[in-house]
């Protein structure tokens, strides 16, 4: 993820860290260590520049999201909710965050507290990425069990479900358009209407 504060680029890894890196330097300017499991995301909060993360592994033992001051290499807050690995943070403008994880589960959080707002728990299993839709005020979600689905998150309720062929690996939205990739690596561009 690129910050767009001061230009750097933060990567996760399974080795339980997070790296700060000075691109044009080509230098990893600081280690984040705290993670006690593998570091699947990680994410820029648009309105402060602080760097989350989400964790876990298949048998792993912490589940939890992070909240970093990657300039002093701080763990500023801990976010604990997914019972099994977090797989994709999405930040909307205002900073608040939405989480996926392998525990069938939607999250979205306020920055401010440790808790999480809403649970949308919908899914039959791994939610593998979830992102928001501004324009449409939606979230939309992809999961292992083959569908995509659009949630209102004020009323915390599934708007819309698609079925699909494969499942879904990859997804963005933007305006009325959704792009997803899936898992035999055909790309497809879709429209979807709600009611």
């Amino acid at each position: 993820a690129t910050n767009p504060f001061d230009g750097t680029i933060v990567s996760s890894s399974k080795d339980k860290t997070l790296r700060v890196w000075d691109p044009s330097m080509g230098i990893c300017r600081k280690v984040l260590v705290g993670h006690l499991d593998e570091v699947n995301c990680v994410a820029i909060c648009p309105a402060s520049g602080s760097v989350f993360s989400g964790s876990g592994s298949l048998f792993g033992s912490e589940y939890s999201i992070r909240c970093w001051d990657h300039v002093k290499g701080l763990c500023l807050r801990v976010f604990l909710g997914h019972k099994m690995k977090v797989n994709s943070l999405d930040f909307s403008p205002s900073g608040h965050f939405i989480s996926s994880s392998s525990d069938g589960t939607v999250r979205l959080w306020n920055p401010a507290m440790s808790e999480s707002l809403k649970v949308l728990n919908d899914h039959t299993c791994d939610v593998k990425q979830v992102v928001l839709n501004l324009e449409m005020k939606l979230a939309i979600s992809i999961s292992i069990d083959s569908t995509m689905r659009m949630w209102d998150l004020h009323r915390g309720e599934c708007v819309a479900a698609y079925d699909l062929y494969h499942y879904a690996t990859s997804i963005a939205s933007k305006r009325n358009i959704v792009v997803l990739g899936d898992s035999t690596g055909r790309t497809y561009l879709l429209t979807p209407k709600i009611e």
